[in-house]
């Protein structure tokens, strides 16, 4: 398991070329043995992340309910469900945000993470974009 304690952000992007921009990706894989493992699960007082998170099992508040709305900057693969059940806070109406943003962020093309591409076709994420 993954468990989000705190928002996170990236520093400025580097103008010495895309290859240096700042790109992260966090990959939780069930343990065999456990199966309440594999889950990404996101403090209720986190509202900002950024990078592109996935799972084969689900995103979810690590303990309890949240009325603050959530912004993503960059991907998220996995069942995101539950963790829409606990964000209960209602974004901006006249940008017609929800509980939880996720405003998608080229980086993963431009510097795609170590061992991402083992899960996630980014080519085929490219051409769907």
């Amino acid at each position: 398991n993954l468990t989000i304690n705190s928002g996170m952000e990236y520093n400025l992007l580097d103008s010495n070329g895309y290859k240096n921009t700042p790109s992260m990706a966090f990959i939780v894989l069930p343990d065999s043995k456990k199966s309440s493992s594999g889950n990404i699960a996101i403090d209720p007082k986190v509202t900002k992340l950024v990078g592109v998170y996935y799972t084969e099992k689900a995103l979810k508040s690590s303990n309890g309910n949240s009325h603050e709305k959530l912004v993503i900057h960059g991907s998220v693969y996995g069942d995101i469900e539950p963790l829409l059940q606990t964000r209960t806070g209602i974004g901006n109406l006249e940008k017609d945000e929800g509980s939880i943003v996720i405003q998608y962020d080229e980086r993963i093309f431009l510097n795609t993470p170590p061992g991402l591409n083992d899960f996630i076709d980014i080519q085929l994420e490219e051409v769907a974009r």
